[in-house]
């Protein structure tokens, strides 16, 4: 049975598609889409793009770049190389929202089982 709602699909340029979709079964999702359905936007009113939209799209891009780091030769699991903190940061993304380097560096630390010590050399300013 077709449910409704948003698909969000990334490309091979880590672009991310929003349609609309009307009947869309969600056993046929790719591992590089998303789909939210229009009941689980209604149990957020306070707006479920506006405060969620950037964990759906950091979500993705984090499959996207743990699937080109295998390409290098980087699984799960695997020794965490040098300059493992660039090799992450270096891959196409978007800094739109300010937690979105959080979920795409640290979170694709923890999804190839890699100690995460942060940035070596401290970007932050506090």
């Amino acid at each position: 049975m077709g449910r409704s709602g948003l698909l969000f699909t990334i490309d091979e340029k880590y672009k991310i598609n929003v349609e609309k979709v009307r009947e869309f079964d969600p056993s046929k999702l790719t591992p590089l889409q998303y789909f939210l359905s229009d009941d689980e936007m209604k149990e957020n009113p306070s707006g479920y793009l506006r405060d969620g939209e950037h964990r759906v799209i950091a979500k993705l891009r984090r499959v996207k770049v743990v699937q080109d780091l295998a390409k290098l030769g980087f699984t799960p699991g695997s020794p965490t190389p040098e300059f493992a903190y660039y090799i992450v940061a270096g891959q196409p993304s978007a800094y739109n929202y300010p937690e979105t380097l959080y979920y795409e560096i640290r979170h694709t630390f923890e999804d190839m089982k890699w100690n995460y010590t942060g940035c070596p050399h401290d970007m932050q300013d506090d």
